[in-house]
């Protein structure tokens, strides 16, 4: 199960929302971030809610993260894993070179490999910057200070 400071992780980069939006891709988004078929225009959650599909759809990118593995990693490493692949998208983080990377035991190449998701069309935007450069510390020394 994800760790707390990794919920701490997104829920700070994301941010809470408790009645749906389209986000910039005009996908109808809630809470820290979720979408799904259940999230449409005028839907509204508690930040109960909220938390609640936070943690199911963590669980959902560690079992899926999981399965691509081919060697063991650290609950952190994992944890910087799920925060990336939450914001991304499993289809890409199941194609990335920094899985590719992790599996073949080039941890540092592979931290290396966060910082590669902080654009949009090609610009880099500041808060996907701040929130790579956490998840890759994450990754390599298992902390996060809430940004709070």
């Amino acid at each position: 199960m994800i760790s707390a400071q990794a919920l701490s992780l997104i829920k700070d980069f994301e941010g809470l929302r408790l009645t749906s939006y389209k986000c910039p891709a005009g996908v109808f988004t809630i809470g820290y971030g979720s979408t799904g078929r259940d999230v449409v225009e005028g839907s509204a959650w508690t930040e109960a809610d909220a938390t609640r599909r936070l943690i199911i759809d963590c669980a959902y990118y560690e079992n899926a993260i999981l399965s691509k593995l081919t060697v063991p990693v650290e609950s952190y490493e994992l944890d910087a894993m799920v925060c990336l692949a939450y914001n991304v998208g499993f289809g890409n983080f199941r194609n990335s070179t920094l899985l590719k990377k992790v599996n073949l035991k080039e941890l540092k190449l592979a931290a290396a490999e966060f910082l590669r998701w902080n654009k949009v069309k090609g610009k880099v935007l500041k808060g996907l910057d701040l929130r790579r450069r956490a998840e890759q510390l994450l990754f390599m020394t298992g902390k996060y200070t809430s940004k709070t």
